[in-house]
């Protein structure tokens, strides 16, 4: 897999991505309005999962393969790229606040359910009862945010969306008739 990334993608350290498209629409949703343009589904899902398998450490050019657009639809589709996947990412870190946050505060409920639970000892059964769901509450809460919740699949995503919205646009058919020769 990587021989082939390397032989078909990767020129001197920079991965071409090859977007061949027909028309404005192809990347454009054609239900956003002028001067509010959103990417299409389609052409964010290839993108992605495209990007998902290039290797990190070369950055990404995007190599439109086109006809047909006027200048001005261009400079169009390379604004909306960017800002659609600076937003992605904006919202990718915001959430990732949100888990850091989830984080703390599950590991100070753990330390607090523990005294408790540790302090409780010479209690009645009920409030020590209390106590160990407390604590074993936290501690589920914890071992999922740090095992199952994908803290590693969110890093690679930002990742991705990081590579994505700081890549730059190509516009001709080179790489095309190279390609087909």
């Amino acid at each position: 897999m990587d021989e082939l990334l390397h032989r078909d993608f990767i020129n001197n350290g920079i991965a071409t991505f090859p977007c061949r498209i027909s028309s404005y629409h192809d990347i454009i949703n054609p239900l956003s309005a002028k001067h509010y343009e959103t990417p299409n589904p389609d052409f964010t899902d290839y993108l992605e999962s495209g990007a998902a398998v290039l290797p990190p450490d070369c950055p990404i050019v995007l190599d439109i393969i086109e006809d047909c657009l006027t200048e001005e639809e261009r400079k169009i589709i390379e604004a909306t790229v960017h800002e659609y996947y600076a937003y992605k990412l904006g919202l990718v870190e915001k959430e990732e606040k949100r888990h850091k946050k989830r984080f703390l505060i599950m590991t100070v409920g753990l330390i607090i359910a523990g005294f408790l639970l540790w302090f409780s000892q010479g209690l009645d059964e009920v409030p020590r009862e209390l106590f160990f769901v407390l604590f074993w509450f936290m501690g589920d809460t914890l071992c999922d945010y740090l095992l199952l919740t994908g803290h590693d699949l969110r890093r690679d995503r930002r990742a991705v969306l990081c590579r994505i919205s700081s890549s730059a646009c190509r516009w001709d058919l080179s790489m095309w008739r190279r390609r087909r020769s």
